[in-house]
């Protein structure tokens, strides 16, 4: 079933959109019919674009989810859709890591680096734009835990 919201940026933009998987109190990772990937709330002014810079924080908490675990949801969900009405755009994985581990929080930090360890393999990977990070992480970010900055060293050797 399709919902309408709109845009939390523009509140003059109709976004027509599917619920998938619920990825917090009263927020649902969905598909648009223009093919894009959404966060939407159950308020009507509530609807953000994956690629919209201003909201990818709403996104992060899509990392709660072990990265298998979401994969499984996103997977059932879209077995259960009806396949002529309904696109199947790719999940930005690189783009959810990379919003992860560019947070100021250790806890973000930690849960993308989790989603990377898990999906290391994954052909889906942006390898070079995820080392780049890592790397401006480690040199300009003295802030995070040690802990997190060891371990995202020995990840970004392994990638």
């Amino acid at each position: 079933m399709w919902r309408t919201n709109k845009l939390f940026a523009s509140q003059e933009v109709p976004v027509q959109w599917r619920p998938l998987v619920k990825v917090g109190p009263n927020r649902w990772l969905g598909i648009s019919k223009s093919e894009s990937w959404v966060i939407c709330g159950d308020t009507e002014l509530d609807a953000a674009y994956l690629t919209d810079d201003k909201m990818g924080s709403a996104f992060l908490t899509c990392l709660e989810l072990s990265f298998h675990e979401f994969q499984k949801r996103i997977l059932e969900a879209m077995e259960q859709l009806d396949p002529p009405a309904i696109p199947r755009p790719e999940f930005p994985l690189s783009e959810m890591i990379l919003a992860g581990l560019a947070t100021r929080s250790d806890y973000w930090v930690d849960l993308a680096l989790d989603w990377l360890e898990e999906a290391h393999s994954s052909k889906r990977l942006d390898k070079p734009a995820i080392k780049k990070e890592l790397s401006r992480m480690l040199t300009a970010r003295k802030r995070v835990r040690q802990k997190t900055r060891h371990r995202a060293a020995r990840i970004r050797r392994q990638l």
